[in-house]
């Protein structure tokens, strides 16, 4: 919920791109907390149920991670360009000045 409120506020801030970002960073956050309670709900027995579902958020959380990663690589040549626009659009300012 925490997060979601956190998203909304950002929306008029960010670009879309920031935002999936964010939201990709979020799921790789939730799913970091439920495996490291999966890992702590293990006991000696051999639980082959729990033991399967944490190799799911194992393979879940290393997919997301890859999202976060491709993610972050969108938004970095995006900054850069909106960061030559501004400098042109200052200098061209100046120069009308």
């Amino acid at each position: 919920m925490k997060q979601a409120f956190e998203l909304e506020k950002n929306r008029f801030n960010l670009t879309s791109q920031q935002l999936k970002l964010k939201k990709e960073i979020f799921t790789l956050d939730n799913l970091k907390k439920e495996l490291e309670i999966a890992v702590g709900q293990q006991t000696g027995e051999v639980n082959n149920a729990l033991n399967e579902r944490i190799q799911k958020l194992r393979a879940s959380l290393n997919l997301q991670q890859q999202i976060v990663d491709n993610a972050k690589a969108l938004v970095e040549p995006f900054k850069q360009v909106t960061n030559m626009i501004q400098i042109e659009m200052g200098n061209g300012i100046k120069d009308l000045i």
